[in-house]
């Protein structure tokens, strides 16, 4: 996916490098982020605000070509940070599937 304007030299971030091809990995982590979410059961609320957050964004790259104008429609930081964002969404619902938290807590009897 191509953008315009050109990319930055420095994030200003200590250990977060300048990602050469931003589009394209948002949108993959997007897609990612989907396809778990998809494997949740509708009746965890969780699934559905996640999944309404990650549309709007993957809509807001998939229609700017400038990566400022990403940054500023989303408005959660630098690119290279929704990137950061994106890939802790994908490796949290990977962990929430596999602890299934929407599932009824059994009770012990403790007497």
């Amino acid at each position: 996916m191509k953008h315009e304007g050109p990319l930055k030299l420095s994030t200003g971030i200590a250990y977060l490098d300048v990602e050469p091809f931003p589009r394209m990995k948002l949108m993959k982590l997007y897609y990612l982020a989907l396809q778990e979410l998809k494997e949740l059961p509708d009746q965890y609320g969780y699934k559905f605000l996640s999944q309404e957050l990650t549309k709007y964004r993957m809509k807001v790259v998939d229609e700017n070509m400038s990566i400022r104008a990403i940054e500023e429609t989303i408005a959660g930081g630098l690119i290279e940070e929704l990137i950061y964002q994106a890939h802790n969404e994908v490796k949290l619902l990977r962990i929430v599937k596999e602890w299934r938290p929407w599932e009824t807590l059994q009770t012990r009897d403790f007497e």
